[in-house]
C-alpha cells in the first residue's frame, strides 16, 4: 500500500515512525497498541511508547486508522 501518499494526503508528515506504524496495522490487520509497539521496538531499540502513542493518535485524528474499543 501507498502509505506516503495516503499520509501526504492528510497533511501529515511522512516519518519513519508513521510509515512503521502503517505497514505493522496492515501486515496484522488488527492489532494493539502494546503489540504494535513491541514490534516496531524490536526492529527500531530507540521508539519509546510515547512515540507510537502519539502518531498513531495523530493517524487517527485524521481518520486513516480506526480504534476499537475493547472491554
Amino acid at each position: 500500500m501507498q502509505f506516503s501518499g495516503l499520509l501526504r494526503e492528510h497533511t501529515l508528515k511522512i516519518t519513519l515512525q508513521r510509515m512503521g506504524i502503517l505497514d505493522e496495522i496492515a501486515k496484522a490487520g488488527h492489532i494493539d497498541i502494546d503489540h504494535l509497539y513491541e514490534v516496531i521496538h524490536a526492529s527500531s531499540p530507540s521508539v519509546s511508547l510515547a512515540t507510537i502513542y502519539k502518531n498513531a493518535n495523530q493517524i487517527y485524528e485524521k481518520g486513516i486508522l480506526e480504534a476499537i474499543k475493547v472491554p
